[in-house]
């Protein structure tokens, strides 16, 4: 049987506003792990070169030394210093049993630091993963933990910053637990495309790709041609970004 040729017409709307503002708050509500405006150059769910981006990066202003506070109530259950990774970073567990994680630090608070300082001496190794007994270290929301940094692999001064559930090995969006970031700028379209398929029993395979012409902004695109004519078996792939405002960063 010969493919069947017909129109299909399109009207595109990205009108899409507050993404991660209008998410459902799915846990008790987090305070900030700073004391400046939250402006994010990375997000949660990004794709990296051989991961998901398990957090949010928090801009500190192009600048370390920048107050990092607890989350939440809690005490901190791990501490992890390393020359790449996460560099310096603290773990803490609040009520309820989710984990914070602070990572590229430049300093601890002055007790934490004492003992990371007194366990490398004593193991001779500037590198540590230690445990202290739970409640050793503990702070109220907001309590300053530490300073922002660009320890590890971090490329530039920032604190990364996730929300874990309570193995620790789960990574939660930490956007979905009440933090205020403005996010009133709409996504933008890049590009339109359309696949023209061979479909087998087991795969589809691409024979030909067209790019669609687009017209539009702020929000709300148009087809420069309404009308598209096609054939057979087909995908349509878009290719879109959303921002928050204030910050450039896709």
């Amino acid at each position: 049987m010969k493919n069947k040729v017909f129109t299909l017409t399109f009207v595109i709307f990205a009108a899409l506003t507050g993404v991660y503002a209008q998410q459902p708050n799915t846990g008790s509500a987090f305070c900030s792990p700073v004391d400046i405006p939250i402006l994010l150059s990375g997000s949660y769910g990004e794709l990296r070169s051989t991961h998901f981006h398990a957090g949010i990066d928090i801009k500190t202003q192009q600048t370390e030394g920048k107050n990092v506070l607890a989350a939440a109530e809690g005490y901190v259950y791990r501490i992890v210093v390393q020359t790449d990774g996460y560099g310096k970073a603290l773990y803490l567990r609040h009520p309820g049993g989710k984990i914070t994680v602070y990572a590229h630090l430049s300093m601890f608070s002055p007790a934490v630091e004492a003992y990371v300082k007194e366990n490398q001496y004593r193991r001779k190794s500037f590198e540590l993963d230690l445990y202290p007994e739970a409640g050793k270290f503990s702070y109220k929301c907001g309590e300053q933990i530490g300073l922002s940094g660009n320890t590890g692999s971090s490329e530039g001064p920032h604190l990364h910053f996730e929300v874990r559930d309570r193995s620790g090995s789960v990574p939660l969006n930490p956007l979905n637990y009440g933090f205020a970031i403005a996010d009133k700028t709409k996504p933008r379209i890049s590009g339109l495309f359309i696949y023209n398929l061979v479909v087998s029993d087991r795969s589809k395979k691409v024979i030909a790709k067209t790019e669609l012409s687009l017209t539009g902004n702020n929000g709300h695109y148009r087809l420069t041609n309404d009308t598209v004519t096609i054939a057979g078996p087909v995908g349509i792939g878009i290719e879109t970004y959303d921002y928050f405002d204030q910050s450039t960063n896709q």
